[in-house]
């Protein structure tokens, strides 16, 4: 139809892949598979551990009581942003989780899919 914006040819609408399980259960090989067999292009793995919030001074004393598998433990809002932002096509900021201080670290990565723009 004339005067209608045509689609980019060759344009790829970016797509997301979850990857879940039990701790010990394979995600990370999988992931690992994934990759490999698309050659590591047009690929951001992003890992949720990068996305638990910090800990209170309370939670912080009795850090071997508190559950990490719990979803109150990821700051779900900012998982959410970051894939949104990726669908996209836009570089996003993910935090860098600090396991022995149990705190996001002030220094973030960048993850920003290659072939994306």
């Amino acid at each position: 139809m004339p005067g209608s914006p045509q689609p980019h040819v060759g344009v790829r609408e970016p797509f997301l892949i979850g990857v879940c399980g039990g701790t010990a259960s394979g995600k990370t090989t999988v992931c690992d598979r994934i990759m490999h067999q698309l050659q590591e292009r047009r690929v951001v793995l992003i890992s949720q551990d990068s996305f638990y919030r910090g800990l209170s001074a309370e939670e912080s004393q009795n850090v071997s009581e508190y559950n990490f598998d719990h979803p109150n433990a990821m700051d779900q809002e900012a998982i959410m942003q970051c894939l949104v932002d990726l669908k996209a096509r836009m570089a996003v900021e993910v935090p860098i989780y600090d396991f022995k201080t149990h705190r996001c670290a002030f220094e973030r990565k960048w993850e920003c899919c290659v072939d994306c723009r």
